[in-house]
């Protein structure tokens, strides 16, 4: 399949989940994708029962999924019905404690592109986002992402009626598959659009682009993700390639940039 240097040139790299290079969503995972150098990570945030915005992956309605050392938690068990007090007590397989998304922003912003997926339902989430977002100052380098496309177009209109919070906030929705690929059909509001790298062809970058969006591939499965894939990306010149192995990832576009 042919590639060109000046596609690979331009691929971002997105650590998904921070990277992978610890255990996912983890603070050690995210400073080690700003120290090799990331364009980007992903992260996923769900809201606590009183309400504390924290960074946990969890499953499709929010189930724990992880094993952590404190027995109160089950896998089972509803991120919405855990009390902030005791997320904060329990330990990842990794021994760390799972991260708020302020402390995220206290330690990352700034130092690395952040794109925040909303995995959180609850309408309440988009003032208690915002509200954060507004008491931290951020300004920019910050997207938020989501395939609860309902959820990311609330938030963006509690955003746009705060006449003193004017940030450059970037929106991306997310899409496993397309309906339609007329540029007029994706998301107006939606600055990026990421789909599934199953569903990746010539067309669908092209439609994106023709609708002035950035396009970005995620992997799911995640055995998906491999050197025909990357070719294919970039080929078709996609902007943003969403990596569990960033630098797998960095090694072939180099090795394409150069060849």
């Amino acid at each position: 399949m042919e590639t060109t240097s000046h596609n690979a040139t331009n691929v971002k790299i997105e650590g998904h989940r921070g990277g992978m290079f610890d255990f996912d969503n983890t603070i050690s995972s995210f400073n080690q994708a700003v120290e090799n150098g990331l364009d980007s990570i992903e992260f996923d945030v769900w809201l606590t029962s009183d309400n504390v915005p924290v960074i946990l992956h969890g499953g499709p309605e929010g189930q724990v999924e992880h094993d952590i050392s404190k027995h109160s938690i089950t896998k089972d068990a509803h991120i919405n019905t855990i009390s902030f007090e005791q997320i904060r007590e329990a330990k990842l397989p990794n021994g760390e404690q799972i991260p708020t998304l302020e402390e995220m922003l206290d330690q990352f912003h700034g130092k690395i592109h952040l794109n925040c997926e909303v995995k959180e339902k609850q309408p309440e989430f988009a003032q208690i986002l915002i509200d954060l977002l507004k008491k931290k100052d951020i300004q920019d380098g910050f997207l938020l992402s989501s395939f609860e496309i309902d959820q990311l177009q609330r938030i963006k209109d509690v955003l746009d009626k705060d006449e003193e919070y004017n940030p450059v906030i970037r929106f991306a929705t997310c899409h496993e598959t397309f309906d339609s690929l007329e540029p007029e059909d994706f998301p107006q509001f939606s600055d990026v659009i990421n789909f599934d790298s199953v569903v990746l062809t010539n067309e669908v970058v092209e439609s994106i682009h023709k609708a002035g969006k950035l396009a970005g591939i995620y992997f799911y499965p995640s055995s998906n993700e491999n050197e025909e894939t990357y070719a294919k990306a970039v080929s078709a010149g996609v902007d943003i390639i969403i990596s569990d192995h960033p630098l797998v990832l960095r090694a072939y576009l180099s090795s394409v940039t150069s060849s």
